[in-house]
């Protein structure tokens, strides 16, 4: 499970207001360390640039993790988020908006999907050469059921060929 809490701040200095959001996760226990946390921070974040940004005015994304939960900082660090000192909490990870484009998060985000599409890609022509296999071993069964090559394994063991001769016999070539 994936969610995220928007906060509206006033900035010191300008007055002028700015949001962040809060990323929270949970996962089973079953399900760690299969990437799914990095996947779907990878997309939410994708979200929240391509919709909140702008109009909220979001400026970052905050993800705070326990002390002990090493897989939880694995995940910030490799989406490029960056550990920020927080009151709050010991360890606060910050992902600005600003330059999320440049973030390893989004080359991460377009890496993964040139490589789900070249996987797919990839299991599309296995495939595909597997049915033309499976095709080319049904038509040579069917050769050999018509056409038995008597007392041969192949063409090359066989070495010569009966070729029928106008006068009716067979004549080898």
């Amino acid at each position: 499970m994936i969610w995220f809490e928007k906060f509206t701040r006033v900035c010191a200095e300008t007055s002028v207001p700015f949001c962040f959001l809060d990323v929270s996760y949970w996962v089973a226990d079953w399900a760690e360390g299969q990437g799914l946390v990095t996947a779907a921070v990878m997309v939410m974040s994708s979200f929240v640039k391509e919709e909140l940004c702008a109009g909220d005015n979001v400026t970052e994304l905050l993800l705070y993790c326990r002390d002990d939960n090493l897989r939880s900082q694995a995940v910030a660090r490799r989406l490029g988020f960056i550990p920020t000192t927080n009151a709050n909490a010991d360890n606060c990870f910050t992902l600005q908006l600003d330059d999320m484009w440049q973030s390893r998060a989004f080359q991460a985000i377009r890496e993964y999907g040139v490589r789900r599409r070249a996987e797919k890609e990839r299991r599309q022509y296995d495939t595909a050469v597997m049915n033309r296999e499976k095709c080319r071993a049904k038509k040579l069964r069917k050769l050999r059921e018509n056409f038995p090559m008597q007392d041969h394994d192949n063409c090359d063991a066989a070495g010569t060929y009966n070729m029928p001769h106008e006068d009716g016999g067979y004549r080898e070539e």
